[in-house]
């Protein structure tokens, strides 16, 4: 024990090897990247062919704009 983890008392606690490398990391993060992009791009241009903005296109802009307050709140 060093003087970072003299009181903390999950310090001789093994991490499982799960936790620390999981599998596929970075595959689910592309996934929901390229998902998410998607989900934004077909919602502009449901509103661009449609010429109105939608309800969905306002909840998207909505929650893009407010997900910093989420986090932080909880």
């Amino acid at each position: 024990m060093d003087a970072y983890t003299i009181n903390d008392r999950w310090a001789g606690v093994p991490t499982p090897p799960s936790i620390q490398n999981p599998p596929a990391y970075r595959l689910f993060e592309l996934v929901n990247i390229i998902g998410g992009s998607l989900i934004i791009s077909f919602s502009i241009a449901n509103s661009i062919r449609n010429r109105r903005l939608t309800y969905g296109f306002l909840f998207l802009s909505t929650s893009l704009i407010c997900y910093w307050m989420e986090t932080i709140g909880d």
